[in-house]
């Protein structure tokens, strides 16, 4: 612990002017506008340690973000200031929040005798979300195939704006009435699961607290300080938690201070409001701001470049980054007469750094659209670069482990019907899809559970002698494995009751039974056994876990990003929106084009598959742009091509609006072309008109 920062005036050491004035704001709304590389974490951690060495007991302090990395890289901040009161402040992502909110308020319930609702519950990720939508279309019939994906979108935005099915009226969009459908059966869906979905974990405590005074003044009454990170990302119900939690009336001033940057809003997709940050000072009254625009990352000339970009919006709070390093280098712009040569020079432009002795974790590759990241990747394996492909098949999205942890759901929630249905028949036990659909309709007939389905079987229901014997041995299989849990002490780590599921279920037998190639069984039997290991790592950490806490950890740590623990020796290749949080001193962004940055969606909105507000707009396109340009430390470099194939079929291209927004003078051309592109010849073609003018 850092005891010189128990007192107060020492919590500003260090600090800038503008960072200390928001450590030192004390009571009421503020809006904190943080710019990009200008410090924000070091605001929130040092404005906590300043509340606590005024005398503010930690446990009274909530700030939330949306990453669990950025939530455990501000409480390791926070460990390192104050010690071990770190531990009382709660920190956490919104849905790590509503998770401990609804568990406590549930296990009240339980404790006052009303059985309605048990404590114990599953969280949907997005797989099975998806998955719930697929068992449910099965039941309904829509003229075309739909994009359930697209249906998930739309019944989150339902959620997140509070609307129940009776709210909702038909559009006459395909989408939206499809997903109008969907959502009233998804809703009775989960219900019967025992399940939250993610936005569950923040509507939830808000209709509860709006439903029951006495549960929003006991959650108003809890915490005195209030602090958002990322406030830019929130959405309609993240912003009425907020408000709800804020306004107690024994305190009149909102004691709520948020940090964010309306110029990196890019997430409207996910359902983020950029008006959340533009209106701070309308839904919180009395409200300050402060700007924090002295930036500590990037170069001068990157930094010219992202305000050049940036100004053009006109629905913005006005500010721009100031440089706190040197000019640096010039802003290399490449123009390749085709996709393959965009590649290779962008190959031979990293492999010069690394020739130079540059650490490939130092490097990233930026792009608006994964499909521009494919020939990359086979010019970098073909030239033997590593890279770390950010936005890949995450490893708790990989099938070996899905089935490892449908197992464990299943064990500690019966009620979940979509565990079961993926792992009932692996191994197989000869429960294919017709013999499930049978145990589905028992099920649906007897009103309860397909698992408390499976041990009603007998010869006088069940007449298919095969689903009979296989599904009781599942049954039996699983109610021992829930009374091994039962019976575990106190203080086991349960990956090693894990371990004895995986034994137990025959998972890593079914591995090398299938006809597959002995190299893949193999790397999926290595996937379990890592997921076992890491299981009793994090087990071994949190020694009070317990296995439902881990699967709850779980759920919610598997939309963080995940790091590869060789990251640093390798380069990183990521979307525009996966590099949202990161930085490098070196970054190349390539396919500066009209249609892929800015994207034709935003020029040609409202697609049918598409939610009405997913495609963003050019506003959010150009805060995308910037958010990329801003990954910068050192390097920048952008490029674009005359020539790429687009469906199938090679088409020309136009510089990005954009990259022309730039000054010239802070720019290096660098023309691999002899074609002019179609800007220079529109150019010509003017300077032609006005001499034979002349």
């Amino acid at each position: 612990m850092n005891m010189s920062l128990s007192r107060p005036e020492s919590c500003i050491d260090g600090l800038n002017d503008k960072q200390q004035e928001a450590v030192l704001h004390q009571n009421g709304p503020l809006l904190v506008l943080a710019g990009a590389g200008s410090g924000k974490t070091r605001v929130i951690t040092h404005r906590i340690a300043h509340l606590i060495a005024l005398g503010t007991a930690p446990k009274d302090i909530l700030a939330v973000t949306f990453t669990n990395k950025a939530a455990r890289e501000m409480r390791e901040r926070l460990r390192h200031m104050i010690g071990d009161k770190a531990k009382k402040v709660t920190l956490s992502t919104f849905h790590a929040f509503g998770l401990k909110f609804l568990k406590t308020e549930r296990r009240r319930k339980d404790r006052h005798g009303n059985t309605s609702q048990s404590a114990t519950f599953a969280i949907f990720d997005t797989g099975d979300q998806l998955a719930c939508l697929k068992e449910i279309a099965k039941t309904i019939s829509f003229g075309k195939p739909l994009k359930m994906p697209a249906i998930l979108a739309r019944i989150s935005d339902f959620k997140n704006h509070f609307l129940m099915p009776d709210d909702i009226e038909s559009t006459g969009d395909p989408y939206h009435d499809a997903a109008l459908v969907f959502y009233e059966k998804y809703i009775e869906q989960l219900q019967a699961y025992n399940a939250y979905d993610f936005d569950d974990l923040v509507c939830a405590p808000v209709h509860m607290m709006r439903a029951d005074p006495e549960v929003k003044q006991r959650w108003q009454k809890k915490y005195e300080y209030i602090m958002v990170d990322e406030y830019q990302d929130t959405n309609t119900a993240q912003m009425e938690l907020l408000k709800l939690l804020s306004d107690n009336p024994a305190r009149p001033k909102q004691n709520i201070v948020v940090v964010g940057d309306d110029d990196q809003s890019i997430y409207s997709w996910r359902g983020a409001e950029v008006k959340h940050i533009l209106r701070f000072p309308q839904s919180f009254a009395n409200a300050q701001t402060i700007a924090l625009v002295k930036n500590y990352r990037s170069m001068g000339r990157i930094l010219a470049a992202a305000n050049a970009v940036i100004k053009k919006n006109k629905t913005r709070h006005g500010k721009s980054l100031e440089a706190s390093r040197g000019d640096g280098p010039a802003i290399k712009v490449v123009k390749a007469p085709d996709h393959e040569a965009e590649v290779t020079w962008t190959v031979n432009h990293i492999r010069s750094f690394l020739d130079r002795g540059k650490m490939a974790g130092d490097i990233a590759v930026l792009y608006r659209s994964n499909r521009l990241a494919r020939d990359l990747e086979n010019e970098l394996r073909a030239s033997g670069i590593e890279y770390n492909l950010i936005g890949g098949t995450a490893f708790f999205e990989r099938k070996e482990v899905k089935d490892v942890l449908a197992y464990l759901k299943l064990i500690v929630n019966p009620k979940d019907d979509l565990s079961l249905r993926r792992i009932i028949n692996v191994p197989s036990r000869q429960i294919g899809a017709t013999r499930i659909q049978k145990l589905a309709k028992l099920a649906s007939d007897w009103r309860i559970s397909m698992f408390a389905s499976l041990g009603r079987l007998d010869e006088d229901n069940c007449e298919d002698s095969a689903l009979l014997a296989s599904g009781v041995a599942f049954h039996d299989l699983i109610s021992d494995l829930q009374d091994q849990l039962d019976n575990l002490p106190a203080d086991a780590n349960p990956a090693h009751f894990a371990k004895t599921v995986v034994e137990a279920s025959g998972l890593l037998d079914n591995i090398s039974g299938r006809a597959e190639t002995l190299k893949e069984a193999e790397f999926r039997k290595m996937n379990i056994e890592a997921f076992l290991r890491g299981m009793e790592r994090y087990c071994e950490k949190a020694t009070d876990l317990g296995l439902t806490g881990y699967l709850e950890r779980m759920a919610l740590d598997t939309r963080a990003d995940e790091t590869d623990v060789n990251a640093m020796r390798k380069i990183t290749l990521s979307t525009l929106h996966g590099a949202k949080g990161l930085e490098f001193p070196i970054v190349v962004m390539i396919g500066m084009e009209e249609g892929i940055l800015p994207h034709d969606r935003s020029l040609m909105p409202h697609q049918d598959d598409l939610p009405a507000n997913e495609d963003g707009g050019i506003d959010e396109e150009r805060r995308l742009c910037y958010v990329g340009i801003t990954r910068a430390k050192d390097e920048l470099a952008l490029t674009y091509a005359l020539t790429r194939p687009i469906r199938g079929r090679l088409q020309p291209r136009t510089i990005s609006r954009f990259l022309q927004d730039i000054p010239a003078e802070i720019t290096e051309k660098i023309d691999l072309s002899d074609e002019p592109d179609i800007e220079d010849v529109a150019t010509m073609l003017a300077s032609l008109k006005l001499s034979l003018a002349d």
